[in-house]
């Protein structure tokens, strides 16, 4: 049996929804599949993964290999997850800028601490947040 193909499209589309209501509209966001070839790891561990640039508001959403075996809540929960880490970009950018600063020891001891601080806490936002936003729309029926 062949894979699903992802519908970056129609992901794009119900991100760009997303935004609105996440008050990232001024934010240019990109979807895109995950490459097993591409070194980053990004999308491929978790269901989703984001990275902004150093561009004005600009990000790579990746959705990972097993995006389409989530059903439609936990799709909305991940991407809810990964949009709110744009509100935090600056705040992990400069954590990151701090630490690099320390000896090897102590610059992964402080990243560690701020990247699960920062994690620990997105997961809780989109907890909190997900369910007042809509469900993929192809997928609402699914979740009923």
């Amino acid at each position: 049996m062949k894979p699903k193909r992802l519908k970056l499209k129609y992901w794009q589309r119900y991100v760009d929804d997303l935004k609105g209501p996440m008050r990232l509209g001024d934010w240019r966001i990109t979807v895109k599949e995950f490459d097993p070839n591409d070194d980053d790891t990004i999308g491929n561990e978790a269901g989703a993964g984001i990275r902004a640039s150093d561009n004005y508001k600009t990000a790579d959403l990746v959705l990972g290999r097993d995006w389409l075996a989530y059903d439609a809540e936990t799709q909305r929960e991940y991407l809810v997850h990964e949009l709110t880490h744009l509100h935090l970009w600056h705040y992990m950018k400069h954590c990151t800028g701090l630490a690099d600063r320390l000896g090897t020891e102590a610059r992964d001891i402080a990243y560690g601490t701020a990247n699960h601080l920062l994690e620990s806490t997105n997961d809780e936002l989109a907890r909190t947040i997900a369910p007042f936003l809509p469900l993929p729309p192809e997928r609402k029926e699914k979740a009923a």
